[in-house]
Order: structure tokens, then sequence, then C-alpha cells
């Protein structure tokens, strides 16, 4: 009813009673599931990437100290190229989102 151009119950009954327009809204449960189901991994991509950005920092701390061995250098760079196709996947995930809506 909220969605049918009324301001309330005695609007919504009277435009049906008269045979007024009364706008019609589908709701698409399937897409609603889809849009929540991209939330949620985005939700989670963002989580990763917040845990990629700490494992950083603490190899740049060592670096910056001079501190580094070569395992912890090579795990930065892997964690950056990470990090990369996260933020590919998550801006594709928003584009479906945009497209489903």
């Amino acid at each position: 009813m909220q969605d049918s151009g009324a301001q309330n119950k005695t609007e919504f009954i009277k435009a049906c009673v008269l045979g007024n327009r009364i706008k019609v809204v589908v709701v698409d449960e399937e897409k609603n599931k889809m849009v929540a189901k991209l939330s949620q991994l985005k939700t989670e991509l963002n989580a990763v990437g917040k845990n990629i950005n700490q494992v950083t920092r603490i190899a740049n701390s060592y670096a910056a100290k001079g501190e580094f061995s070569p395992q912890v250098l090579q795990l930065k760079n892997k964690m950056i190229e990470f990090q990369n196709i996260l933020e590919r996947y998550k801006k594709t995930i928003q584009n479906l989102a945009k497209f489903i809506r």
C-alpha cells in the first residue's frame, strides 16, 4: 500500500473502490537475495582488505628499521598484489549490485 501512491489506508481503499489508478510494485525476492549476498561479500572483502593493510604496515615498519628479511619483503609484495585483486572484485560487486537494482 505504501508504494501505491496513497497517503493512507483510507485513500488506498477509496482509490480501489472508485476504480482509480493504483501504482503496483512488484518485489523480486530473488533479486533482493542476490543484492544481500553481494553486500555480504563486499563486507567480507573489506575485512580481508583491512587485514592486508595491517600486514603491509607491519612489513613496512620492519623495513623502516632495516629489520626485514627477503621473506617479509616477498610477503609484502604478495599482499599488495592480493589487495589489488580484491579491489577489482569489490568494484565488480558494486557494478553488479547497481545493475541488479
